[in-house]
């Protein structure tokens, strides 16, 4: 005969088991990024239209703007809107799905979609490059030349290395807007840097500086 305790011990096995279900479908939904796949995201409307959608909430108007295609990569990137900057980059579309800032673990799953798994060291290179160009840094100007600015520190190009254990890492100079709250032109060499897997692992400022306004302020 099955006692009270086997029956309770059998009941809370089975939440168990349906809890870990539960986490790990959850888990993988995010690892893949948001399913997107019902909408046409050929046209922006279908883009803004999606948007809302899985933010579960209306974008204003200047939001509903705040979209960039890239240039030479099939992604989509959306950002919000703030007055004193712009548009902030809030995520990217790759392939119907959804990745969003913060959740940089998801990344990796991205630039399978976009051909990593099998690219060899110099599509890598691109392709890394240009995921941080036309995604992270949609809404923000990447300094790809010299200007009068450039006296001290020296200038450098975008570039992109691999090192000997497979890391790519990407260094470039970009021009933040920050209207409102730094006076003159604002500037940061930023790095990021990639697994061999194409998985995330850090970036950073290596270098900032600021050039006063031609009225001096």
């Amino acid at each position: 005969m099955t006692t009270v305790t086997q029956t309770r011990g059998l009941r809370c096995a089975k939440v168990a088991v349906s809890l870990a279900v539960v986490l790990l479908a959850s888990a993988v939904s995010r690892s893949q990024g948001q399913d997107a796949s019902q909408f046409d995201l050929s046209t922006n409307g279908g883009v803004n239209a999606a948007r809302e959608a899985l933010a579960g909430r209306k974008l204003d108007s200047h939001s509903l703007n705040c979209l960039h295609r890239g240039k030479t990569l099939p992604i989509i990137a959306v950002g919000s809107f703030a007055f004193d900057w712009g548009c902030r980059f809030d995520g990217v579309f790759v392939k119907s799905r959804l990745f969003k800032p913060g959740e940089e673990q998801t990344w990796k799953e991205a630039l399978d979609l976009l051909g990593w798994p099998t690219a060899n060291t110099s599509e890598r290179e691109k392709l890394a490059l240009a995921w941080i160009e036309e995604s992270w840094l949609a809404f923000i100007r990447v300094v790809t030349e010299k200007n009068e600015d450039f006296t001290k520190p020296a200038f450098q190009p975008p570039m992109v290395i691999t090192n000997a254990n497979g890391e790519v890492v990407v260094t470039l100079w970009t021009n933040p807007p920050g209207r409102g709250r730094v006076k003159g032109r604002s500037y940061q060499q930023r790095e990021f840097k990639f697994a061999s897997s194409g998985a995330f692992i850090s970036a950073r400022t290596v270098n900032s500086f600021t050039v006063a306004k031609d009225d001096g302020s």
